[in-house]
């Protein structure tokens, strides 16, 4: 009758020692995945005051994103990137493959736009005309500032529903309704990386992907 062979006893110590690191390890990724307890409701309104107060302050940021259009007769998909500082503002368009469409630069006193393939600079008074004669796409670019940081729009009536967290999870205010569906640490901060923006039969979906605080 043969001898079975015996596994030597430290390579039994070794691969239990191993098993028990690896449900340590799985049972802290399992604790790191779980959401934070929701809060009460009054400690959300608590929460978002002071997080509205903290991101409406914020005028110096920049995001890149992709965003996605589903707009009737105009379908589409660019790149953004967006710097605001303080009043100013630039945004930079690109196609699918990164090809430059626009830069569009404005202020309180008007907005310019060069576009490829155009001899001679767009200008306007609001950012909203630039955005439609280049697209063809009618997007509400000044609420935007406000609404890709989950905050309205100051001083102007809006309708916010909260999340477990005291987060905006939706707003609804000029006409669009904006939701939110993933929020994320930046700085000590916490903003938005999935907004999508409809109105009617227009939805604008942004998919950001980097921000960055000044």
């Amino acid at each position: 009758m043969r001898k079975m062979l015996s596994t030597p006893s430290y390579l039994v110590f070794s691969f239990r020692l191993a098993g028990f690191f690896l449900v340590l390890l799985l049972a802290g990724c399992s604790m790191f995945a779980q959401k934070p307890p929701a809060l009460t409701d009054a400690e959300k309104k608590l929460h978002w005051n002071a997080l509205q107060k903290q991101l409406v302050a914020i005028d110096d940021w920049q995001f890149s994103a992709r965003v996605g259009l589903n707009i009737p007769r105009h379908p589409g998909s660019v790149s953004l990137n967006w710097t605001q500082q303080q009043h100013a503002y630039t945004l930079l368009v690109q196609g699918l493959f990164g090809q430059a469409i626009a830069e569009i630069k404005g202020g309180r006193y008007g907005v310019t736009a060069n576009v490829t393939g155009v001899d001679k600079p767009l200008t306007a008074s609001y950012p909203e005309q630039v955005i439609q004669a280049i697209t063809g796409w009618s997007l509400p670019v000044s609420g935007l500032q406000y609404w890709v940081k989950g905050v309205p729009v100051p001083d102007t009536v809006a309708n916010v529903t909260l999340n477990g967290q005291g987060q905006a999870a939706s707003i609804f205010q000029q006409g669009w309704h904006i939701t939110y569906t993933d929020y994320r640490d930046v700085d000590k901060v916490v903003l938005p990386y999935r907004v999508t923006l409809s109105r009617g039969d227009i939805k604008v979906r942004f998919f950001i992907s980097h921000w960055q605080l000044s």
